[in-house]
């Protein structure tokens, strides 16, 4: 989408977004670069951070609304994660921000109960990359 495209409500909901990520040490990627020069961009924003043994992309679509949230660790594991709650995008960010450093391939399942608590509309990109299978809270032992 294009900056000219979007609303205000938008373009506010991305501002949060960056600047929420930035303030906790999270990096531009080139996206949005594009975006700020006027040409249409796919995802609107992307921010990356890394805490060493994991990579953390964080991409925000305003298309299809959705924030996705990309894992890497140094040993070949990913996950992606999509959220569709854009009417929780701040409790998402600060969920996020708070597991950015401790967050690793061992501990992801019990980090992930913070991010669905966020945003109980997540789902798990499948190995193939197109499926969106819907995550569920974990059950109390």
């Amino acid at each position: 989408m294009e900056k000219s495209e979007m609303s205000e409500e938008q373009l506010r909901q991305r501002s949060v977004f960056i600047e929420s990520l930035s303030a906790a040490g999270w990096r531009g990627l080139n996206f949005n670069q594009k975006f700020e020069q006027g040409l249409w961009t796919s995802p609107e924003a992307s921010m990356e951070y890394s805490n060493g043994p994991i990579t953390l992309r964080l991409d925000q679509l305003f298309e299809d609304p959705r924030v996705i949230l990309y894992l890497d660790s140094q040993e070949g594991k990913s996950l992606g994660l999509v959220f569709k709650c854009a009417d929780r995008l701040k409790p998402l960010l600060d969920a996020v921000i708070e597991m950015q450093d401790t967050v690793s391939a061992a501990n992801i399942k019990e980090k992930s109960e913070r991010l669905l608590a966020a945003c109980p509309k997540m789902f798990k990109i499948s190995a193939s990359g197109d499926q969106l299978i819907p995550v569920k809270p974990r059950k109390s032992q």
